[in-house]
This record gives structure tokens, sequence and C-alpha cells, in this order.
């Protein structure tokens, strides 16, 4: 009699860790390499990153459509990555500083500080997302913060201004010698 070996074949199961989407498992054959299954999962305000075989990021690594040669039941968890979003900054004649900003989505409600600009003989009106000052961004009509949402990785925030009006007043005083003040 003569003893039959045949290879253990082992499961792996795909996790979201906070993303959304369905995958099935995967079956792998011990020790033989095989590519991983395509990442089916999304995260809003995120990129998937790679996969690790634990939910914090630690133990081993795998990137999308890694060759792997597994020898256990495993889970793969997704991996991501915050999202960073930048504004650039056209001042429209006025001084305001850094010509761009950045923040990473890591919770709901993170938010761009919009600058404050100047300019002589102006009055800020905020900032617009388009070259025609049509459209006001950010909190409190164009200034104040923004808060990036969806895929929009980057935004041109136009300066708008408005002309200071001065008034000016004449009138006639009487001084001796006729000296008009």
């Amino acid at each position: 009699l003569y003893a039959r070996w045949s290879l253990r074949v082992y499961s792996v199961a795909f996790n979201a860790n906070s993303g959304t989407g369905t995958m099935g498992n995967q079956s792998f054959t011990h020790g033989v390499t095989t590519s991983l299954n395509a990442n089916l999962y999304s995260r809003a305000n995120y990129v998937f990153h790679r996969w690790a075989t634990a939910a914090d990021g630690t133990g081993t690594t795998y990137n999308n459509f890694a060759q792997a040669a597994l020898t256990a039941e495993t889970t793969l968890y997704a991996q991501w990555t915050a999202n960073t979003y930048v504004v650039t900054f056209n001042y429209n004649g006025g001084d305001g500083g850094d010509s761009t900003a950045t923040a990473s989505y890591t919770t709901a409600g993170t938010a761009i500080t919009l600058p404050v600009p100047t300019k002589t003989g102006f009055t800020f009106a905020g900032w617009h997302s388009d070259a025609g000052l049509t459209t006001a961004i950010g909190s409190g009509g164009g200034s104040g913060s923004y808060s990036p949402t969806g895929a929009t990785l980057s935004l041109n925030a136009y300066a708008k201004w408005t002309a200071i009006n001065y008034t000016f007043s004449f009138g006639r005083k009487s001084v001796k010698k006729g000296t008009l003040l």
C-alpha cells in the first residue's frame, strides 16, 4: 500500500476594514504561489493602499494582485490611505501668504483654513472656485474654512475684491484774506 497525499487548500477571507462592498473568499493550495483577487471594496474619502493580516496594518502585507504562497487559513484586511486635498490660492492682486494649503481627510468635518488676504483700496469678498468669481467656497460666504468631500482632490481658489468707495465732502468756509480751507 502506498500513501497518497494531496496538498491542503486554504481559504482567504477579505475584510473591508471600515470600507464598503463585498468580496468572496479565495482558495489557495498550500504553498502554491497564486495572485490575490483584486480589491473590490471602497471607502469614501480614502484610497485602497494594500492588504494586511491584521486590521491595524501590522503583520504581513500584500499589494493589490500580489503573488502569495499561503500555508494557513488567513483573513486579509483592507488598508486605507486618507485622500489629501490641495487648495491653490490665486490672490488676484492681493497679498495673503502661502499659495497652497493641504489637508488629509481622516474624520468627517476635516477642514482647510482659508486665508484672509489684503489688498490696498479693497475689501476681501471671499474665495471662489471659478475665475469668473460666481461660485463661493468655504463657510462665511467664501472665507473661513473649506471642508472637502468626494473625489475632488484639488481646488483652485480665486480671491474676490470689492473696491472701497470713499465719500468726500467739500464745503466753503470764510477765512480772513479769502483763503478757502
